[in-house]
C-alpha cells in the first residue's frame, strides 16, 4: 500500500543545458520519498521519457503518450517567471488510478496542463487528506505557447466538500490579491506560496503570514510543490496546520539552493535548518 498518491504531468523543462524531469509530480514525488514516504505515481509521458527509471524508488503507472508535457521556463531579476509550453502529453482519467490506491492517506491532485478535471475529486471517498495544487487548471496558452493565469474552474458543492486542503502560489493568481483572498477563503484549509516572502495560511476564517527561511538561491523551481508535499506529510503526522507550514517553508528553502531536484532535502536537513533558526 502507498502512503502518497500523486496525480498529474510530469513535465520536461527546457534549460540551457537541455532538459531536466520537471512538474508537481516530480519535485512532490521526490520530495515525499525523501521524506520517507511510500509514494505512487499516475502520469502520462511520451516515449522519450522513462519516468519509472528517474523515479525509481516510486511505483509509477503511465498513460502512454505520443509526447511528453514540456515547458520553457525563464526568470526575471524579480525571481518571477515567463512560461511557455511547448507539448502537452495526452489527458489522465480515474481508470488510469489503481483502485486502491485511491483509499490512500493522501491523495494529491496536481494538473499541470489541463490533464484532467475537478470532477476528478469525486472519487476518492475513501482516501486520507485529499489535496489540490491547482496550477495546470489556472494556465492559458497561446498558439506560441505562451503561458498567461486564468481564473480557476468552479468546483461543484460534491467536490468542494471532498477537498481538505488548496496549495497555490500568488504567481498563480498573476499577484493579484483581491482574487487570491476571496479563492482561499472559499475552503477549508488554503495556503499561498509567496516565494521570498514565506507563506499565508488560511484556516479557521484567519489569515496567517508565516516568513520563509533564508536561503542561497540557485534555481527556485518546484519550490511551490516542495513546499506542497512537505506540507502534506507533515500535517498528516501531527495535525498541526501551522506547524506544518513552517515545516514546509524550511523544506523549499533548502530545494532552490541547487539546481533542479538537486537539493531537495531529507528530514535530517530540514530539521537541522530549523533548529538554526
Amino acid at each position: 500500500m502507498i502512503d502518497y498518491l500523486i496525480v498529474g504531468h510530469v513535465a520536461k523543462d527546457v534549460t540551457p543545458d537541455g532538459f531536466r524531469l520537471g512538474g508537481t509530480v516530480s519535485y512532490a514525488g521526490l520530495t515525499a520519498l525523501r521524506l520517507g514516504a511510500r509514494v505512487g505515481i499516475v502520469t502520462a509521458t511520451g516515449p522519450d521519457v522513462d519516468v519509472a527509471a528517474r523515479l525509481s524508488e516510486a511505483d509509477v503507472r503511465v498513460v502512454k503518450s505520443p509526447e511528453t508535457t514540456t515547458f520553457e521556463n525563464r526568470y526575471g531579476p524579480d525571481g518571477r517567471r515567463t512560461q511557455r509550453l511547448l507539448a502537452r502529453a495526452r489527458p489522465i482519467g480515474i481508470a488510469d488510478i489503481p483502485s486502491d490506491w485511491r483509499r490512500a492517506p493522501i491523495v494529491h491532485l496536481a494538473p499541470l496542463a489541463g490533464e484532467f478535471g475537478p470532477e476528478l475529486l469525486l472519487h476518492f471517498a475513501d482516501a486520507g487528506v485529499v489535496a489540490l495544487t491547482p496550477q495546470g487548471w489556472m494556465r492559458t496558452w497561446d498558439r506560441n505557447g505562451v503561458v498567461d493565469p486564468t481564473d480557476p474552474p468552479p468546483l461543484s458543492p460534491a467536490a468542494r466538500k471532498r477537498l481538505d486542503v488548496v496549495v497555490v502560489s500568488d504567481a498563480d493568481f498573476g499577484y493579484r490579491w483581491d482574487v487570491i483572498e476571496r479563492y482561499a477563503r472559499g475552503y477549508r484549509l488554503a495556503i499561498v506560496t509567496r516565494g521570498e516572502h514565506g507563506a499565508r495560511l488560511y484556516a479557521d476564517s484567519r489569515a496567517v503570514d508565516f516568513p520563509a527561511y533564508r536561503s542561497a538561491v540557485v534555481d527556485p523551481t518546484g519550490a511551490g510543490d516542495v513546499f506542497a508535499a512537505a506540507f502534506l506529510l507533515r500535517l498528516t503526522e501531527t495535525r498541526d496546520c501551522h506547524e506544518a507550514v513552517d515545516f514546509a517553508n524550511c523544506a523549499a528553502s533548502l530545494s532552490i539552493e541547487g539546481i533542479g531536484t538537486s537539493s531537495l532535502p531529507d528530514l535530517a536537513a530540514i530539521l537541522a535548518r530549523r533548529s538554526r533558526r
